[in-house]
């Protein structure tokens, strides 16, 4: 329990009292602190990452779309690429 305070913002009544006590909480405190932010790291890397793949994907489709418009391809056949290329993105 007194572990799983120190790595969380919850309080409880028991301090460290001697000098390897403070030692063990600082550690504590510090590994805590560690392991949070490599958790909101990692997370926002990841949604970054998704962000971008998504920027890019839609790029790609308005490029096909562009395309399609500047060759003057039926609206009927424009629909069905696009429907593919939107599949397989």
């Amino acid at each position: 329990h007194w572990s799983m305070t120190q790595m969380t913002p919850a309080s409880m009544q028991v301090v460290p009292t001697n000098t390897p006590e403070r030692v063990v909480n600082l550690f504590c405190v510090l590994v805590g602190c560690l392991f949070f932010s490599s958790i909101v790291s990692s997370l926002s890397a990841k949604l970054m990452h998704y962000r971008m793949e998504s920027i890019g994907k839609r790029a790609k489709v308005n490029v096909m779309r562009t395309y399609l418009c500047d060759k003057g391809i039926s609206p009927d056949l424009t629909h069905r690429v696009m429907q593919c290329v939107r599949q397989h993105l």
